[in-house]
């Protein structure tokens, strides 16, 4: 039997589609590198604009991490459109002092 690898990506887009029946929109933006690594894990990040049911929108960005190739480590940030970015580098901050017991 081979060694299957988990990828990330496929990981996060899996986690997002689950996601999105949740919202009455829910539309991929970009994508984001600020924070590359979360406790020496690699991480890939999408973000995400979205209105839910009751009408409210915001934008989200979704940073995950696989840890050694078993499980994953999810961090969603939301916030309104107009803040999103303000608060985003407070954000970053925080995701760095995450520390994962190996």
């Amino acid at each position: 039997m081979q060694n299957l690898q988990i990828l990330p990506e496929d990981y996060l887009l899996g986690i997002e589609k689950e996601m999105k029946p949740s919202y009455q929109t829910y539309d991929t933006v970009g994508e984001t590198s600020d924070s590359e690594e979360l406790y020496g894990f690699p991480t890939v990040s999408n973000i995400i604009d979205f209105t839910n049911y009751v009408g409210e929108s915001g934008r989200t960005m979704n940073t995950l991490a696989i840890i050694n190739g078993k499980g994953s480590f999810l961090v969603s940030y939301s916030n309104t459109l107009e803040e999103f970015y303000q608060y985003l580098p407070i954000v970053n901050q925080i995701m760095k002092t995450v520390v994962i017991l190996k």
